[in-house]
């Protein structure tokens, strides 16, 4: 990030260092996670542990972290 942009002021700076952190940490998809978001890492395990425990778990659970993520890149480019 800091090698693409050039800020006027040390506001915009923290306002787009800020936006590019909630993008490139929990929303974007990591490669390292099978290139899942943190989020859907997070609920694949647990359903993955409630399976392997007996537990019942839903086939169809609902996840808008793939809406959120686009949701945010939106607000980032304005």
């Amino acid at each position: 990030l800091l090698n693409e942009m050039l800020f006027s002021t040390l506001a915009e700076a923290r306002t787009k260092i800020t936006a590019w952190k909630m993008d490139y940490n929990p929303i974007r998809p990591h490669s390292s996670l099978g290139n899942l978001t943190p989020k859907e890492f997070a609920m694949k395990t647990r359903l993955e542990m409630k399976a392997a425990r007996g537990q019942n778990v839903p086939t169809d659970y609902p996840d808008k972290s793939r809406e959120v993520r686009s949701q945010v890149k939106t607000n980032v480019r304005r």
